[in-house]
């Protein structure tokens, strides 16, 4: 039987994160996107009520992707979330919402010691 596919898990096997709080961790990457989007010219909520209503939609796909047993899929999560603040951002746009959230996170993963 020929391989077909080899698949990795990042989050602390073959990235460390170390210890942190994942709600402070979601709070400074939310603060950011709004600040980015700001920025832009967008209109948004203001910043308590934008990442209340970032983490429930959050915490909403995370709970029925356990249910699934699949993956949050991030585009369509944060597409959903400023689509109904009347954000319609393209895949490319999403992207860079993405980069945006996931930055302080990204900040602290390092090479697993165990990891080649």
């Amino acid at each position: 039987m020929a391989l077909r596919a080899v698949l990795f898990d990042l989050g602390d096997t073959l990235i460390d994160f170390g210890q942190f709080d994942p709600w402070e961790t979601f709070r400074v990457g939310a603060e950011l996107v709004h600040g980015h989007l700001v920025e832009r010219g967008h209109s948004l909520p203001e910043l308590e009520a934008y990442c209340r209503g970032m983490f429930r939609c959050v915490r909403r796909a995370r709970l029925w992707s356990m249910v699934r047993r699949r993956e949050i899929d991030v585009f369509e999560v944060l597409g959903r979330y400023h689509g109904r603040l009347g954000i319609r951002l393209d895949r490319a746009g999403l992207q860079e919402l993405i980069d945006v959230f996931y930055g302080p996170l990204a900040e602290r993963g390092r090479r697993a010691a165990e990891t080649p």
